[in-house]
């Protein structure tokens, strides 16, 4: 029997480049762990983003950047 050992990525998530939020995922591969970050964000409640997100826009600007490990 193998054991799949899950990779661990840490993510930053850039809203209008001042309110910083950021996490670390586990996942099997790269892909599913930046799937993860970005149900994580599009997860929150209004009240939650309210919290990270600030401008004179509308919306929000989102740059996930993976960290450098």
């Amino acid at each position: 029997m193998s054991i799949v050992n899950p990779s661990c990525k840490d993510f930053t998530i850039i809203l209008y480049e001042r309110n910083v939020f950021q996490f670390t995922v586990r996942a099997e591969d790269g892909d599913v762990a930046e799937d993860v970050a970005l149900e994580t964000y599009y997860g929150w409640s209004e009240a939650d983003r309210a919290r990270y997100i600030s401008g004179e826009q509308g919306g929000v600007e989102l740059d996930i950047e993976e960290a450098a490990q």
